[in-house]
């Protein structure tokens, strides 16, 4: 059963890690299209043009440590997996960090995608498939790592 859950959150995590990715380098692409191809000449161009920036800047960093975040849970929870729970230190000091990790990015998830991102990039149309999906990283995060910890007390 904890074998299970680990190995869900490893999948659930990867993909979320894999679509951010995606969202980073279709960010970079996008903006450096979006880039001016002239000098701006007076301060109102030069002051849009640092406001793009800073925009395209603060969402693509928000977008890389939600990455880290799932590229470390995933990474947790895959090495857990494959442990053997006879290294018990190791094993709950594993299971201790997927579970704050956990934590750490519901929390993140909910701040940056519900509150920071729609004043920066404005509203994001996020479906319920999207929803759950970020949902299910962070709840699997939780179970496994919980399931993990308190079956090697």
């Amino acid at each position: 059963m904890i074998f299970i859950l680990l190995i869900a959150s490893t999948v659930a995590n990867g993909i979320l890690f894999t679509f951010a990715g995606g969202a980073v380098v279709l960010g970079l692409v996008f903006s450096l299209i979006g880039w001016p191809s002239s000098k701006p000449k007076d301060s109102g161009q030069l002051k849009k043009l640092y406001t793009f920036i800073l925009l395209v800047c603060a969402t693509l960093t928000m977008l890389v440590m939600f990455m880290a975040l799932t590229f470390w849970s995933a990474r947790i929870s895959g090495t857990l997996a494959f442990t053997s729970p006879a290294e018990v230190e190791l094993y709950i000091s594993q299971a201790k960090k997927l579970v704050l990790l956990g934590a750490v990015q519901g929390v993140f998830s909910l701040l940056v995608f519900r509150y920071i991102m729609p004043l920066i990039a404005g509203e994001l149309e996020l479906s319920k498939k999207h929803i759950w999906m970020i949902a299910s990283g962070v709840l699997l995060s939780l179970a496994s790592g919980g399931a993990a910890w308190l079956s090697s007390v």
